[in-house]
């Protein structure tokens, strides 16, 4: 995809650019990949809490701070 890319939209034969754009491409659809997979497993696990820092430092009386339901 990226020699391609590289070819017909920028009007450059630069094999090697071509080759590490078409990587970084590949790279940036598996990313996608690994969070769908995740999202997946945290809605079959019931993991839908939004908190994402715990703040262990706040003391607020009688009230947990940022918990995962």
């Amino acid at each position: 995809m990226g020699p391609i890319y590289q070819f017909k939209r920028l009007k450059s034969r630069n094999l090697l650019r071509g080759l590490g754009m078409g990587f970084a491409y590949a790279l940036y659809i598996y990313t996608f990949y690994i969070t769908s997979w995740r999202a997946l497993f945290r809605l079959v696990c019931g993991r839908n809490g939004w908190s994402k820092t715990r703040r262990n430092t706040e003391h607020a009386p009688g009230v947990k701070v940022a918990l995962d339901s």
